[in-house]
């Protein structure tokens, strides 16, 4: 044998031996961290997969058709067809993803076929690919192949990689001068599941009606997605977009249809190309509001959602395509190590803030109702990517800095007031006690003394939900020792709204219910 052909014979066999290992490494790793996370991550995957090839006109439509009875579910688009090297690099498992970006409007693609590809294999170890492949001044063939990773060594992951490219060679039919309708759902991923393919597939289905109108607020490539499952069809597609009085703010319509359901939502967008923040507003008759997150609803988005970062201690959904994430996706860099994308990423959170208090005075001066829906600040749970301590000083403190000094809660005399003056002192009281049936009465009881300072009722347990235990400041302690500063009952009365006697019996009927536990 010429030496160079040696050469290159144990280059090939370097480069399968490469991709045996890698495939096996990641797959281990999957299969060990496999959890809720990771398990919503497969859907995620396939749609960023075929944002990245948009037809002709910009767009992708999606449809996605899960069988439980016959345990299946299929992924098709309309996007553009694969190359010979898409499906060449999918099968060695080789990713064509390119973070570089040409100029602020185009975006980088978020990967095609990279590592989350093999998240999908969650579903099952083994996927058809079918469709048609097309290469620059070629006609298109037809073309089906699975890929199996169902082995455990370097050997049967080897063999795998050989069949499947055996099977593209023997499948590759040409079209014969067949013109493809793009329109048509050319791509197709199939994939056949056992017990825990079934659950896994149920978990990324929930979690993408979750976060979809967001990803469609964020993504503009994606026309529809459409999901099939028995008799139950859901189809989510891409409305209007609506212009606010607020500078690079919009709104988008995401039209949401079932059998017997029509709903729209709407999802509120400030920022650029490069950064922004999210939140989801109802339009009615007399008045606009914004909606409550969904509990399970990532707060990071990089276009896509980061599965994990539901509990990420932030008022609203960021998003930004230029987030150096984790792997696996999870989160964002924001650990005290000195490393670039952990500097990128601090800056783009540190202007988050400052989007974050534009968009809520916006809020406040065009009357929005339900803000406490986006003051919500809870303790950031301890990640291993997220240094606290970085995070509560540059994020957590400016933002409950400029919560606590506006005009944001109304008062039940029907002022709005701030949570604190300039003192510090409280401006508006929301009641603290744990039990809901003493806040009520702590509530009732201080309404009637003290309305311009008391949170008005119908709002008392969302603030009490939303807002941080500093602001939560009123408790049957407080409104003991403010009843102790009247001198004698006619003092007393002249401050009470309604009769004095019945207040007075309520108040004693609070003390004796909590008389071991003022607090």
């Amino acid at each position: 044998m010429e030496f160079s052909k040696k050469i290159q014979e144990l280059r090939n066999r370097a480069q399968e031996t490469q991709a045996a290992n890698r495939i096996i490494d990641m797959l281990t790793q999957l299969k060990l961290k496999n959890d809720d996370t990771t398990s919503h991550r497969w859907i995620w995957e396939l749609i960023q997969n075929a944002k990245d090839v948009v037809n002709s006109i910009g767009m992708v439509d999606i449809i996605i058709n899960f069988d439980e009875g016959n345990k299946s579910i299929e992924f098709k688009h309309n996007g553009k067809l694969f190359s010979t090297e898409n499906i060449v690099f999918l099968i060695e498992q080789v990713s064509t993803k390119d973070r570089t970006i040409t100029d602020s409007k185009n975006k980088r693609t978020t990967g095609k076929f990279g590592t989350g590809f093999l998240t999908t294999h969650l579903l099952s170890e083994k996927v058809r690919v079918s469709g048609y492949l097309q290469d620059v001044s070629e006609q298109p063939c037809s073309f089906s192949v699975v890929l199996d990773r169902s082995g455990t060594d370097k050997r049967s992951i080897i063999n795998a990689i050989q069949e499947s490219c055996s099977q593209l060679d023997k499948s590759t039919t040409m079209t014969n001068g067949k013109i493809i309708n793009e329109k048509n759902f050319n791509t197709c991923f199939t994939y056949i599941l056992d017990e825990s393919g079934v659950l896994t597939a149920k978990k990324g289905l929930k979690n993408l009606l979750i976060s979809a109108p967001y990803v469609f607020a964020f993504v503009p490539e994606i026309s529809s997605i459409t999901v099939t499952s028995g008799q139950y069809i859901q189809k989510i597609s891409r409305g209007e977009i609506i212009k606010t009085d607020l500078e690079n703010a919009e709104v988008t319509r995401i039209a949401i249809v079932t059998k017997n359901k029509n709903k729209d939502r709407y999802i509120c967008v400030l920022g650029t190309y490069d950064l922004s923040i999210a939140m989801e507003v109802e339009t009615h008759e007399k008045y606009n509001f914004i909606a409550k997150f969904d509990p399970q609803l990532p707060r990071i988005f990089c276009d896509f959602p980061l599965l994990g970062t539901n509990d990420f201690s932030f008022p609203v959904v960021i998003n930004s395509s230029l987030f150096n994430p984790t792997e696996p996706r999870n989160g964002i860099h924001l650990t005290d190590k000195g490393h670039e994308q952990i500097t990128e990423n601090k800056q783009r959170l540190v202007e988050a803030c400052q989007l974050y208090i534009k968009m809520l005075d916006y809020f406040l001066g065009k009357g929005y109702e339900g803000i406490y829906n986006i003051v919500k600040i809870p303790e950031q749970p301890d990640k291993d990517w997220i240094s606290k301590e970085w995070f509560e000083q540059e994020v957590i403190d400016s933002l409950k800095s400029h919560i606590k000094e506006i005009p944001l809660v109304y008062a039940h005399s029907g002022e709005k007031r701030p949570l604190f003056d300039d003192w510090g002192d409280p401006c508006v009281l929301i009641p603290k006690d744990a039990d809901k049936t003493v806040r009520d009465k702590v509530w009732a009881l201080s309404s009637k003394i003290i309305p311009h300072m008391i949170t008005k009722r119908e709002e008392l347990e969302c603030w009490y939900n939303s807002l941080w235990g500093e602001c939560r400041n009123y408790s049957i302690a407080d409104l003991i020792e403010r009843v102790e500063t009247f001198n004698n009952i006619d003092e007393l009365s002249k401050n009470v709204i309604g009769n004095v006697a019945d207040w007075l019996n309520e108040f004693i009927g609070v003390i004796l219910c909590k008389r071991k536990c003022f607090c």
